[in-house]
């Protein structure tokens, strides 16, 4: 008799829970997803972003279920075999996003990371719809050395953002080497 007492309890707490979600709609719920969802302000310009699903004068609400964007390369592959690049030469970059930015960046920063001695070396400061550089590298300060770079492109928040929905995730997936030709020798004698 003690257990119908519980399992009839139990089942009138279920029947009142039902009945409070049916009563609450699904506007709960909604309210629920939106304090779990990112907001980022614009104060100065809303229009810039087409993020979903909500968009008022000064924020955008970006659903915490979209994914990051990414950055793939395109020239060179990171498929192929790492790029190999003369110290001096133009060297050609470009990428598309797969998964686009629900949020476009704002501006995006290029730089590469020598593995020699782990220096920075600036590429190139870009508008954040860029999918293409070309860099110049016989005016790059300091100098190059031979080595293997890793290259980097990322957005206004840095090289180390925190992951956000719907934003660029900083790319790194590009391993590439830099060289200087050493002067002919003439080993002959003559």
């Amino acid at each position: 008799m003690k257990m119908r007492g519980v399992f009839f309890t139990a089942a009138f707490i279920l029947v009142i829970c039902l009945f409070l979600a049916v009563v609450e709609g699904f506007d709960g719920a909604h309210e629920l997803s939106k304090r779990h969802a990112v907001v980022i302000s614009h104060p100065k310009d809303p229009t810039t972003s087409a993020a979903t699903p909500t968009s008022t004068s000064n924020e955008t609400i970006i659903d915490p279920n979209t994914p990051q964007g990414a950055i793939q390369m395109v020239t060179p592959a990171v498929t192929a075999n790492k790029a190999l690049y003369k110290i001096g030469s133009k060297v050609t970059f470009s990428w598309k996003y797969s998964p686009t930015p629900v949020l476009a960046p704002k501006n995006l920063t290029m730089e590469a990371q020598a593995n020699a001695n782990k220096n920075w070396y600036p590429i190139a400061n870009l508008s954040g719809d860029a999918t293409s550089y070309v860099w110049d590298s016989s005016n790059q300060s300091p100098p190059l050395l031979n080595s293997d770079y890793t290259l980097w492109i990322y957005d206004e928040r840095g090289r180390t953002p925190i992951p956000s929905p719907g934003r660029l995730t900083p790319f790194s997936g590009l391993i590439f080497s830099m060289y200087s030709p050493e002067p002919y020798t003439d080993y002959s004698g003559k």
